[in-house]
């Protein structure tokens, strides 16, 4: 597969406080060389394939790449003795759960109903083993899906539910009407990626975290026709039309639980409104 720079990460190239190092995941010894040889000390793992029409047609190359590519970023942080690492996993690891079974603890059954899920499912029940076979210390962050600057560039809101909220705003800031024929009454979870990354942080500098598993993300679901309601708000001449009922081709989710976070590391999410 032919190595490439996403679109979102372009501008970044020329940044000298930056090293680009194009590779593969699923190469082992090329991650841990690359490791060695920069003196890396702490490692945040968001390489991943997103749930799409290609893991149904080529479950084992999404796979490989998902659940390998993880495998080996625990060994890099084994055999590198990285100070920590933390991987960027997904709610999707819980699967479908109705609104009324929310929200969602950390030790929830795992039950994904997709590939996907099932590939950041597998990582978070391996990572607690390396961090008490290995002493690695290791965390797993699930969060929701991710809008914000990145989308449309080829970063990760080109896929998944985040594609929502894109085109929405991408409409209405165009001037041009938004519709959806059914899905109102869907709920789903979102979270802006600059909140997400300001909790990434905190979670890679905080002296010692007591468990392996994090939900990081609103703790709220809000139906299509709430989101659309906040973004009237916000530019009140939007003309968006969204009709009653279930969002085709999606899965009922459940919101997830932050107190975990919250009680341990002070945890809070901005409003949603402020993301948009």
């Amino acid at each position: 597969m032919a190595c490439r720079i996403p679109k979102f990460l372009k501008k970044f190239e020329s940044d000298d406080n930056l090293i680009t190092v194009k590779g593969d995941v699923t190469d082992s010894w090329r991650l841990i060389e690359s490791v060695k040889r920069y003196d890396v000390t702490d490692i945040i793992h968001a390489a991943t394939l997103l749930e799409d029409k290609a893991s149904v047609q080529r479950p084992y190359n999404f796979l490989r790449t998902n659940i390998m590519g993880g495998l080996n970023v625990l060994e890099s942080a084994r055999h590198c003795r990285i100070r920590r690492l933390v991987v960027v996993s997904s709610r999707a690891a819980y699967g479908s759960y109705e609104p009324s079974q929310g929200p969602l603890k950390e030790d929830s059954f795992l039950k994904p109903s997709g590939f996907y899920g099932a590939s950041k499912a597998a990582i978070d029940l391996v990572l607690p083993l390396y961090r008490l076979h290995y002493e690695v210390d290791a965390v797993s962050i699930r969060t929701t899906g991710i809008f914000g600057p990145g989308q449309g560039e080829g970063g990760m809101g080109d896929v998944g539910t985040a594609t929502l909220i894109y085109s929405i705003l991408s409409s209405v800031l165009a001037g041009k009407p938004f519709s959806l024929s059914s899905g109102g009454d869907h709920y789903l979870e979102f979270f802006y990626v600059k909140d997400l990354t300001k909790w990434i942080k905190v979670v890679m500098e905080r002296d010692h975290l007591q468990h392996p598993v994090y939900n990081l993300c609103y703790g709220q679901s809000f139906s299509i026709k709430e989101i659309a309601d906040i973004i009237k708000e916000l530019i009140p001449d939007a003309d968006i039309s969204i009709g009653p009922g279930q969002l085709e081709g999606n899965e009922v989710r459940a919101a997830l639980d932050i107190c975990r976070a919250r009680d341990e590391f002070g945890y809070r999410p901005s409003p949603l409104k402020e993301g948009f």
